[in-house]
């Protein structure tokens, strides 16, 4: 007799509808001026509220590094004078802090290499104006560079927020994770505070008293949300209690709230990540109303994943690389980052696409957000983008799909995909490369491609590989934040 067990599921999408939303926002807005302290300390007694959310006082007068972007290590420190990198005494060869004049103007390598009139000159560190030597010997230089070239260190405040369905617990949750990764940076700091945001709505009162609550956010710092959800795996609607939906955009409004709109709206860096199934941004739908209300809470990044049933602790590789790459080394997640940290994601490239959706406001245009769709190619197992099931879904078989590789003479364009060794049922889709080429992608590694995704039709508009350099043939730096 066959053993089964009942354990967690860690997926997080839903196929039943069960019922959908009971909570009106305009009811939610009308209660929470009379939410009575009394109705919410009731509600604060009920629940299991971890230290971890009590209240913060982080704001942008807090910011600070507290280790040498070089070697990541501490000690005495001295911050450059035009990107405030801060590089430690043992890196520049043992200086004496002492003998440091407050006139003096301190360069680091970096802007250094940077400057027109000073790259090719040996290398003092202090300096008189922009480029006379404050010193009379040039100053070493020693050890490697722990990060990329240009990468920073920092320890400016972060907050993260996890909004989070009460039936997905917090133990070993990927926020959690992200947290317990930062602290290693962040430890003889109050610069790092985690937020644990439990919802589970059955009437209008919880979500008021949640509403209210909300209004304690401290703004001024940067801001790293997590949706921590159930979807349903058809429409891509999210649940805010363990038995009911609500659409995208009445859930923005129930579960995150207005007073949430007001903190993203003054935060200086925003990453939001939707650990939630890939309804949510496969279904044309739901997509174009995740755009428009990223749109209206201006959120710069906001990460989801493509997976049909989406298990969250397979991002955790690519997420703490992410908090390495972009939190304290500042790299602004744009292509060639995100290649380079997908790249580093084993778990999550067998597992699920990472769709970004990046919002751009400047001057002369009006706001928007573009939406690229990031794809793990391997030539056995996934080609074209597509893994490759277990069975085939004609004859039923196990194993006997096989990837194929094809070009149509007539228009050039490449396909691949997989075919039934058995009964010969095919999948197959339009790459832009030669997969006949076994050099283009890794056998090994294999290779992501970034899909841009047209906004009318959901159609895949244009593919690029991940980390190809630009159209000239240079190999594309990596861009940075300004010390957050």
């Amino acid at each position: 007799m066959a053993r089964t067990t009942q354990n967690a599921s860690k997926s997080v999408g839903l196929s039943d509808y069960r019922q959908r939303s009971n909570l009106s926002r305009e009811q939610i807005l009308a209660l929470i001026n009379g939410v009575t302290d009394d109705e919410d300390m009731e509600l604060d007694e009920q629940e299991d509220k971890p230290e971890s959310e009590q209240e913060s006082n982080v704001t942008d007068h807090d910011q600070s590094s507290i280790y040498c972007y070089r070697c990541h290590n501490g000690g005495s420190l001295v911050t450059c004078c035009r990107c405030t990198r801060d590089v430690c005494a043992q890196c520049l060869g043992r200086l004496d802090f002492s003998a440091i004049q407050d006139v003096w103007s301190f360069i680091c390598p970096v802007c250094h290499g940077e400057d027109k009139q000073l790259k090719d000159e040996p290398y003092y560190a202090f300096y008189l104006g922009r480029s006379i030597p404050a010193v009379q010997e040039p100053c070493p230089v020693v050890g490697t560079n722990i990060g990329p070239r240009k990468a920073f260190c920092s320890t400016a405040p972060v907050v993260i927020l996890s909004f989070r369905l009460k039936s997905l617990g917090n133990r070993g949750s990927v926020p959690l994770m992200l947290r317990t990764h930062l602290e290693s940076y962040f430890w003889c700091t109050d610069n790092l505070h985690y937020h644990d945001i439990v919802f589970d709505f059955h009437t209008v009162k919880d979500a008021a008293i949640h509403a209210r609550r909300m209004k304690s956010l401290v703004p001024n710092v940067r801001l790293v949300t997590f949706i921590y959800t159930h979807s349903n795996v058809h429409t891509g609607d999210l649940y805010h209690a363990h038995d009911a939906t609500s659409p995208i955009d009445e859930w923005f409004n129930i579960v995150l709230t207005d007073e949430f709109k007001v903190l993203c709206d003054k935060v200086s860096q925003h990453w939001m990540f939707i650990l939630a199934c890939g309804a949510i941004v496969n279904n044309n739908t739901a997509r174009m109303h995740l755009k428009r209300q990223l749109l209206e809470y201006k959120v710069p990044f906001a990460f989801g994943f493509s997976a049909a049933t989406f298990n969250a602790h397979l991002s955790s590789d690519f997420i703490i690389h992410f908090a390495t790459r972009v939190i304290i080394q500042l790299a602004v997640p744009l292509r060639h980052t995100m290649a380079r940290m997908l790249n580093m994601s084993f778990s999550l490239r067998l597992h699920s696409g990472v769709i970004v959706f990046r919002y751009h406001n400047s001057m002369e245009n009006t706001p928007s957000i573009t939406v690229e769709n990031y794809v793990w190619h391997h030539p056995n197992l996934a080609p074209g983008g597509m893994r490759i099931p277990s069975q085939c879904p004609d004859c039923m078989r196990l194993g006997t799909l096989k990837p194929i590789k094809s070009v149509e003479r007539d228009t050039m364009q490449y396909f691949a995909g997989f075919k039934c060794k058995r009964c010969k049922w095919m999948k197959r889709k339009w790459v832009s490369y030669d997969p006949r080429d076994g050099n283009l992608v890794d056998k090994v590694n294999g290779k992501w491609f970034l899909d841009i995704i047209d906004p009318d039709d959901g159609e895949v508009a244009s593919s690029i590989d991940a980390d190809a350099p630009e159209d000239d043939g240079i190999k594309a730096e990596e861009l940075y934040y300004a010390r957050a």
